[in-house]
């Protein structure tokens, strides 16, 4: 039977306490449960890119899911050599690379100019790390793994599952098909 639908998770569907919830309480049990609630679905195909199956592994306890039901998954890498992408996405990258970075300069500047007024060193670079943090990672693409994701679901031309805003924006500059938790389960049942 060929699938018509090929699904795509990403780790944060279990680890982040706000998309777990529709699942269950633990990433292991929320794991679980999608597998269980997809189970239901035998023309959906589950994907995970292999780095974010290597990842899941530090939060769910694969030694208790039922090996029945991890058959369910396939672990799978893009085809890196063949596979292409809009030059949009260099592009875009390439602007808000640059748009960021002068950002956590300015950021800098800034805490530097503090620390000189006397506040307090600890407080500024504290603030300062987590300026940089918000600046470089919030709403976009991180990690190998949130490019591997990307490129896994175009390949496949499925759905990729997220709650990652950085990997959201990036599917609709890409004009990739995704879902929150909450839109998966309203998906399942329109089935």
């Amino acid at each position: 039977m060929e699938l018509k639908e090929k699904i795509i998770i990403d780790t944060n569907v279990f680890v982040n306490p706000d998309s777990r919830k529709y699942f269950g309480k633990t990433p292991t049990a929320a794991f679980k449960n999608f597998l269980k609630k997809t189970g239901d679905y035998p023309h959906l195909g589950l994907y995970v890119p292999v780095s974010i199956f290597e990842e899941m592994k530090n939060f769910i306890h694969m030694d208790k899911v039922p090996k029945g039901m991890l058959k369910a998954v396939t672990s799978k890498e893009p085809n890196w050599k063949k596979l292409s992408m809009p030059a949009v996405l260099l592009y875009r990258l390439t602007d808000e690379f640059q748009t960021r970075v002068n950002k956590g300069l300015r950021r800098t500047e800034r805490a530097l100019k503090e620390a000189q007024e006397g506040l307090a060193l600890k407080d500024t670079l504290a603030k300062l790390k987590q300026d940089h943090n918000t600046l470089l990672r919030e709403n976009f693409i991180d990690s190998g793994e949130d490019v591997e994701l990307l490129f896994l679901t175009k390949q496949l031309e499925g759905i990729l599952i997220t709650t990652d805003k950085g990997i959201i924006k990036w599917s609709e500059i890409l004009g990739i098909r995704y879902l929150e938790p909450s839109d998966f389960l309203t998906y399942l049942e329109s089935l």
